[in-house]
């Protein structure tokens, strides 16, 4: 029996083309299997170019490139979001964080508008030192930050959220601040969180529950716990330095 207690998303010999003409096209993603469960979150990796946003719009069901195989999900009605890497397409930069909270509750009809959810919501992402900061004036760890939150002011909270780059202009300190609050999220409110992610530091990675590398060839290298990965690529890559990251093999 798993550790976790139920399969989000599960995708089977997936297989995603580049169409270039009609007669030809280049294969990015080649029979990849995985799946992520509740409660989760699994970090994407793989160098340029190896098809790791391809595969997370793919899972999303907003790809326009062709794919074979299937992506199937726990329950018929389950809902995800998608957040871009650049999240200023997601916010409104001249309300300031609070009314931010406020209006994309309203849009998303929630129910229960009242400040005191609102007011939660910011002190679980660490909000409250930029809640009356216009958007476009916070860092880009608080804007991260508040993208994700603006997706759990809803009736229905999303079952999947899926994260294009997290930690794409962040330094060290703001990656590692944003991925225990994605931690946090997938924890407290059960969802499954898939993110890709480009030269994390170790100690980043092992905050992830289960990581998943992509080759540049388009193929699944390793799909296991992070903290296993290092056994995993010493028997195949022998290292001396017991300093090295193992996330830049």
């Amino acid at each position: 029996m798993s550790e976790y207690d139920e399969l989000a998303i599960l995708w089977k010999n997936l297989t995603i083309y580049q169409p270039h003409t009609r007669e030809k096209q280049t294969i990015l993603l080649e029979k990849i299997n995985g799946f992520a469960y509740y409660g989760t979150t699994t970090a994407i990796m793989g160098p340029s170019g190896a098809g790791k946003t391809s595969l997370l719009r793919c899972l999303f069901g907003t790809s326009s490139l062709k794919y074979e195989g299937q992506v199937l999900v726990k329950n018929f009605n389950a809902s995800a979001v998608f957040i871009n890497q650049s999240v200023d397409d997601h916010l409104l930069v001249e309300l300031t964080v609070e009314e931010s909270l406020y209006y994309a509750s309203k849009f998303k009809r929630y129910a229960c508008t009242d400040q005191s959810r609102i007011s939660e919501i910011i002190n679980q992402f660490g909000l409250r030192c930029c809640d009356r900061n216009l958007v476009k004036n916070c860092s880009g760890g608080q804007k991260k930050r508040l993208a994700i939150a603006e997706e759990l002011l809803s009736d229905k909270l999303p079952d999947i959220i899926l994260v294009d780059e997290p930690t794409s202009g962040l330094d060290s300190k703001a990656s590692y601040i944003l991925q225990l609050y994605l931690q946090k999220v997938s924890r407290h409110f059960n969802i499954a969180i898939i993110a890709t992610i480009h030269q994390p530091s170790y100690e980043l990675l092992k905050l992830f529950d289960e990581l998943y590398i992509l080759s540049k060839s388009g193929h699944c290298l390793y799909f296991d716990k992070p903290i296993k990965m290092n056994n995993y690529l010493n028997a195949f890559y022998p290292q001396e330095d017991e300093f090295y990251n193992p996330a830049d093999i």
